[in-house]
This record gives structure tokens, C-alpha cells and sequence, in this order.
């Protein structure tokens, strides 16, 4: 309604909350993801638990603190994590809501958005349950 009569800058305050929020869900997914692999490089290791780090993000969603327990490495530096495809999109949409106050409320998953975003956007509904680790060569 805001937005109808002409003064978006009002929504400003409320967008950045919005970010804020979205900001602290993904430093959970940002956090998940390692942890995964680290469990999956060494399963003999306990894995740490996310359990207050996801509730205290309103990340609802508890099936996500089995992911380290369930993932696995696989060969040549690949990963099997679950739900990875899930956590990605999920960080995805986190990271465009957190560009919203940026973007004047012009949301980033739009058609004019970078074609980088595009991308990750339309490779979110193919499943994947396997990442490969960078490389990492030291000259």
C-alpha cells in the first residue's frame, strides 16, 4: 500500500529487518555446510551441534541437524550431504532478501537481475546431493 501511494522509502526500515533476519539465516546455512564436510572427511569425529545456532536464526526446519551426522564423503573430493539442494536454495533466497534494501524493493530474483542469480536461481530445482570441494593447490 505503501509502495501504491508513492513513498517505498517507508518500507526501508521494515526491508532491512527483513535483511537482518535473512542475514542471520544464512550465517546458519554458511555454517551448516562445513561442518557437514568436516563430519564427512572424518565420521569418527562428533560433529558440533546447530541446534541453538538454527533456533536462534528461525531456521524452523530440525531436520536439517542430522545433515553433518548424514553426510559422506564420496570419491575424488565429492560430497554426499543431505538436503544440500535445499540449503542451497534456501541460502540463496536469504542472500537476494538480504540485497532488498539495496535494490529499492527491485527483488534481485527478477529478469533484470544479474545473470550470475539467474542461473543459481533456475538450477534450484534440479536435485543434488553431491558438491565437490575446491581445489585446493598451494604454488
Amino acid at each position: 500500500m505503501i509502495d501504491a501511494l508513492g513513498e517505498p522509502k517507508l518500507l526501508l526500515p521494515a526491508l532491512v529487518n527483513e535483511a537482518l533476519a535473512a542475514n542471520d539465516r544464512a550465517k546458519y546455512y554458511f555454517a551448516l555446510l562445513p561442518i557437514a564436510q568436516a563430519r564427512a572427511d572424518d565420521p569418527q569425529r562428533s560433529a558440533p551441534e546447530l541446534v541453538a545456532e538454527r533456533s536462534a536464526a528461525g531456521v524452523e526446519e530440525d531436520a536439517l541437524d542430522t545433515v553433518p551426522a548424514h553426510s559422506a564423503r564420496l570419491e575424488a573430493g565429492r560430497y554426499c550431504i543431505p538436503q544440500v539442494s535445499e540449503v542451497c536454495a534456501r541460502l540463496g533466497a536469504e542472500l537476494a532478501t538480504m540485497l532488498d534494501p539495496l535494490t529499492g524493493r527491485e527483488p534481485i530474483r527478477q529478469a533484470n537481475s544479474p545473470p550470475g542469480w539467474r542461473r543459481c536461481r533456475a538450477n534450484r530445482g534440479a536435485p543434488r546431493t553431491t558438491r565437490s570441494a575446491p581445489s585446493r593447490s598451494r604454488a
